[in-house]
């Protein structure tokens, strides 16, 4: 059987999940966050690709931190991977993170406050362990904390620390002691109003769409409020119907366009105070792209269960292949990956666990962080 890409579609806008480094007993991994979209399961994957937990999910879950229970305990430091997987096998989002091992004691306060955006004020800090620490923004890009460094055994009642890339808004930053050479120890979040910077915050960065929506950074306003995207024309495309509430702060929106983007352009989004004028507005580049001719065919073939056989694929831009089984686990595909312009034929794929019994086999290709850009089904007979 073949399969041709028809554009990222499939990606899953607005499904996320979050795996932070962090310390455990051994016994479970704490997720930060996670969204689903559509019916999906979630793996925890060790860096040789053993599955450490999975946990079926209903469409449209939010959760904030949760701990999940793992099949076998840690024994040793590991990297772990966390992938979504919304059934019948598209990734719909995936994150990896480092597990330390133990316990260590340490305390962070930072309380809400305002100021120029320059500076972020510790409360409280305490570690027993050699420790760095780090501020980070509403869309997590690191901002403050380089150099910042303590000896186990410190303990400091007020610190004063100078933001590398001052706030230009009013937004939620998170502050991180992180153990030396090691995970987060203690983290906490507060919010820093920006003296003379408005009533709202907006960020929207460059970014690649199929034209049928786009990304929202960052947004914070205090003030009831409404959305609005306009197209290189200055033509409303998008955003009807998208209001929040004073005091509302979101990140990593996505926003439907009403109007797909046909190409390429410069996409303005305002922020209306409601029943009121403009309180906020960014302008951001948006490459419409449909992912291109991307195919593979995958036939119906015969297999001892360690390998399946790809008779040719092709893809335009950089991207990663993963195999599914019938049940939607990834069985293989960890580490093979194209560069854009690609053409391949007979290529065989080792899998990571190999296949028991015969049974329809998936094999989807995701352009490089981001959705699936094609994907094939065929019969593997296994003897």
């Amino acid at each position: 059987m073949s399969a041709h890409g028809g554009g990222k579609d499939g990606q899953s806008h607005g499904a996320t999940v979050q795996l932070d480094d962090q310390r455990s007993s051994g016994g479970s991994v704490m997720i930060e966050t996670l969204r689903t979209k559509k019916a999906s399961t979630l793996y925890l994957l060790t860096d040789e690709f053993d599955v450490l937990a999975e946990w079926k999910l209903s469409a449209n879950v939010r959760r904030g931190s949760h701990s999940i229970e793992l099949r076998r305990s840690l024994t040793a430091r590991q990297e772990i991977t966390a992938l979504l997987i919304e059934r019948p096998g598209t990734l719909a989002a995936g994150d990896v993170a480092t597990v330390s091992l133990g316990d260590a004691d340490s305390t962070l306060t930072v309380r809400d406050q305002s100021g120029t955006g320059a500076l972020v004020d510790i409360s409280q800090l305490r570690t027993d362990v050699d420790a760095s620490l780090f501020v980070f923004d509403a869309t997590g890009r690191q901002i403050g904390g380089s150099g910042v460094r303590f000896v186990g055994g410190t303990e400091i009642d007020s610190l004063t620390v100078p933001l590398e890339s001052p706030l230009e808004g009013s937004q939620s930053v998170r502050v991180v002691l992180y153990e030396s050479n090691g995970g987060p120890i203690a983290e906490t979040t507060a919010f820093l109003r920006v003296e003379d910077a408005g009533p709202a915050t907006l960020t929207v960065e460059e970014q690649t769409s199929d034209g049928s929506s786009i990304d929202v950074s960052h947004l914070w306003t205090a003030v009831d409020s409404s959305l609005f995207v306009f197209d290189e024309s200055g033509d409303v495309v998008g955003g009807s119907g998208v209001t929040f509430d004073a005091g509302d702060e979101v990140t990593d929106r996505s926003v439907d366009l009403d109007e797909s983007l046909e190409s390429t352009q410069e996409v303005t989004v305002t922020l209306y105070e409601s029943n009121g004028g403009p309180i906020a507005t960014e302008t951001a580049t948006v490459e419409v792209s449909d992912g291109g001719s991307a195919s593979i065919t995958f036939d119906d073939q015969t297999s001892d269960g360690t390998t399946v056989e790809i008779a040719s694929l092709r893809t335009p831009v950089d991207s990663s292949l993963f195999v599914f089984d019938e049940a939607d686990t990834v069985i293989g595909g960890s580490g093979v990956t194209f560069d854009a312009g690609d053409e391949v034929t007979d290529r065989s794929v080792d899998l990571d666990e190999s296949l028991d019994s015969t049974q329809d086999v998936t094999v989807t290709l995701y352009e490089s962080n981001g959705g699936p850009i094609a994907e094939a089904t065929a019969s593997v007979t296994v003897e």
